[in-house]
């Protein structure tokens, strides 16, 4: 298990650049998961009603071969796993709730919808993706 309060940590410092921050976090990662890109048993994850979801947000360019990310979105400086490897996952699932985030699912769930758009389309598992959602979230959805 990976521990809390090291990501906590990450950015503690004002001095610690994205590189080294990225480096250091990809350094224990592969200390503590097996697998390249290292794999997760579980990946959980919410949708932003941006079509967000890890720290990946519309219109921001991702490499598809970086492991980790640095970010500023909804004021926050982030450090997040990339589509890549949270796609390696064994599982993976979003939960969804709340109306603000219907339109945010009706483009997670459609065929043709851009992964600029709505950045959760990035994640693109071998297995199926579960949607656990409430109500409000899948108001009007052909579900």
């Amino acid at each position: 298990m990976l521990q809390k309060h090291f990501f906590c940590e990450i950015f503690k410092s004002k001095d610690l650049n994205d590189d080294l921050a990225k480096q250091q976090y990809l350094k224990i990662l592969k200390e503590k998961v097996v697998g390249n890109p290292p794999i997760f048993d579980l990946t959980i994850l919410g949708l932003g009603d941006d079509g967000h979801t890890a720290s990946l947000f519309p219109y921001k360019d991702i490499n598809k071969n970086d492991l980790i990310i640095t970010s500023f979105g909804k004021d926050l400086k982030r450090i997040s796993l990339t589509p890549k490897i949270i796609s390696a996952s064994s599982e993976i699932a979003f939960l969804v709730t709340g109306a603000s985030k219907n339109l945010a699912l009706k483009r997670l769930i459609d065929k043709n919808e851009s992964p600029r758009r709505t950045p959760a389309k990035l994640i693109n598992p071998d297995s199926e993706i579960l949607i656990f959602c409430d109500s409000d979230a899948s108001n009007e959805l052909p579900i």
